[in-house]
């Protein structure tokens, strides 16, 4: 907290998490306090920011993480939420948000490939690290000439036996088996697909 004297006025500052808050006070007891962010809401006696909200949701939508973002914080010196405030704001407000926009999307796109008769996939799998110590990896099916995203799937290493050069496969396995995160009606199967394309990934490829 930051203390400044004026002529008849005290001005105190203090930062909360994002928020700056200045309050003022003169001789003759008159006070007035201001804040950078409007209040979204108050849970347990405590103020819940906007500023803090859309930040959070900010760093999911763009995808970042907390980690990474906070070493940029620290560098320009910009305060920030904690991580334990930024993962309640991510479960509780983010996430549902997101899941909810993509179920939407992914059945506009299922019902529109409904009217198409080839249909060409293509495969990939990202992991957020290389080399074997990985853990998850994302492996997203998308079609190939209007690069619409069909589908993805989340694999973690556990479910691979603890080997990670076999996630890319299991979750290819795992799309392709799975007839409703294919744009076909749930009469036909992965095997009526005409084209699938992937990388030359030994696992996938076997």
């Amino acid at each position: 907290m930051n203390i400044y004297v004026t002529r008849n006025c005290t001005f105190n500052t203090q930062e909360v998490e994002t928020v700056l808050e200045i309050t003022c006070s003169c001789e003759n007891n008159h006070f007035w306090k201001w804040t950078s962010s409007e209040v979204l809401e108050y849970k347990n006696n405590n103020r819940i920011y906007v500023n803090d909200s859309m930040l959070a949701a900010s760093v999911i939508v763009s995808g970042n993480n907390y980690g990474k973002f906070k070493l940029l914080c620290q560098a320009l010196g910009l305060s920030l939420i904690s991580e334990s405030t930024f993962l309640r704001f991510q479960k509780h407000c983010a996430a549902p948000v997101v899941e909810e926009v993509w179920r939407d999307m992914n059945n506009v796109v299922k019902e529109v490939f409904k009217a198409y008769e080839d249909i060409c996939l293509c495969g990939d799998g990202r992991t957020y690290s290389p080399g074997h110590s990985v853990r998850y990896c994302v492996y997203t099916l998308m079609e190939h000439f209007t690069s619409a995203v069909i589908y993805f799937e989340v694999i973690d290493k556990q479910e691979t036996g603890g080997n990670s050069t076999t996630m890319e496969k299991e979750a290819l396995r795992r799309l392709l088996g799975n007839q409703w995160s294919l744009p076909y009606e749930t009469s036909r199967s992965a095997a009526d697909l005409q084209q699938i394309c992937f990388d030359k990934n030994r696992s996938t490829a076997d």
